[in-house]
């Protein structure tokens, strides 16, 4: 479902992590991913016609307007994640992201789950983000 699985992951988390799902999102949440995983846009809450009418002021949800981003990102993903390719990245928030904005950072060999499970995610993942930070930090700290 997520991508082969390259990579030696923590089984013994996967049940504590279901457990507690969906911690740390809501229900609605999961939804509005799944309204956009069939629409293939990357749009507001789809409320219906009528709520859509009283909320947007139009009958279908507007897209998000990710031009307006203005700071750097950094990408993390791999081409082994199935459930969210490069080529869907691509084709919805990348078409209105200022590409000079973004720093995509591939891990070889990772599915969707491994970004989470992965036995060594603290290298591949976590030291990396902390390093952007840092880095980020530091340019902040300049000004």
């Amino acid at each position: 479902m997520s991508g082969p699985s390259k990579i030696p992951i923590n089984a013994s988390r996967a049940p504590v992590y279901m457990s507690n799902f969906p911690a740390g999102t809501s229900t609605w949440n999961i939804l509005h991913y799944f309204q956009m995983a069939t629409t293939r846009r990357i749009e507001h809450f789809d409320q219906g016609a009528v709520e859509n009418m009283r909320r947007y002021g139009q009958a279908t949800p507007p897209a998000y307007d990710y031009s307006l981003i203005d700071v750097p990102m950094f990408h993390f993903w791999s081409k082994d994640d199935f459930m969210v390719p490069r080529e869907d990245i691509d084709q919805t928030i990348m078409k209105t992201l200022r590409p000079e904005l973004v720093k995509w950072i591939e891990v070889d060999g990772y599915n969707h789950f491994d970004f989470a499970l992965a036995l060594n995610c603290a290298e591949h993942i976590a030291e990396p983000i902390i390093a952007v930070v840092r880095g980020q930090e530091k340019g902040m700290c300049a000004r």
